[in-house]
């Protein structure tokens, strides 16, 4: 392998990297948009359903509410939650799912209400942090080459996903593993300390004096 390959493939590895963090990056942009419009739909409705139930913002919402549900994940559901009046408890609550048809019966407590309310505007917050993080991300360029090999490593798993022999579910688990992120990182370091060392060097007399220390 030359000098001229090895930055080739330093390049490939990067802007591969790069790719897939504007791809999450632009998700995250998503999923905020969608969140900030569902909050602001939902107050709306919250603040007339009483008086003036608006049948149209309801079916928006409620067609649309299994998508949100699932984006909030653990800040939409209450663990332990025990209706008023009542001596049952309800193990992991999905709040805005099972508040919605409430409201619509005028059955509602307001303290769940607002319990769909702030679990909004907390994962809203959750958001801004990942898209603030995701930005300074787009910014180093490290991180798009351990991005890049992190890629490459989870290509076998992709392939399995993509014919059907693994589910999304176990795909997620394998790309967010902290261990493969780590072997990622390692390689990454291990990778451009060596494309540095054999541009100044020459990819040969590298590879030699790798060979003299081993």
């Amino acid at each position: 392998m030359s000098t001229v390959q090895v930055i080739l493939l330093l390049i490939i590895l990067m802007v591969i990297g790069l790719f897939n963090l504007l791809i999450d990056h632009r998700k995250l942009i998503e999923k905020h948009n969608f969140a900030s419009e569902y909050l602001s739909r939902f107050q709306q409705f919250k603040n007339s359903y009483r008086t003036d139930f608006d049948g149209e913002t309801y079916y928006w919402l409620t067609n649309r509410v299994s998508k949100i549900q699932s984006n909030l994940g653990f800040f939409g559901i209450m663990l332990n939650y025990q209706p008023a009046f009542s001596n049952y408890i309800h193990k992991s609550y999905q709040i805005i799912v099972n508040t919605l048809p409430e409201m619509r019966n005028m059955r509602a407590d307001s303290s769940m209400i607002n319990a769909c309310e702030d679990a909004l505007i907390r994962y809203i917050g959750f958001l801004d942090d990942a898209c603030e993080n995701s930005i300074n991300q787009i910014k180093n360029p490290f991180k798009w080459l351990k991005t890049g090999v992190q890629s490459i490593i989870s290509l076998p798993f992709f392939i399995l996903y993509w014919l059907g022999l693994i589910s999304s579910s176990f795909l997620e688990k394998i790309i967010n593993n902290s261990i493969l992120k780590l072997i990622s990182g390692f390689i990454a370091i291990i990778g451009f300390i060596a494309s540095i060392m054999s541009i100044i060097l020459g990819w040969e007399t590298f590879v030699r004096l790798i060979q003299n220390l081993l």
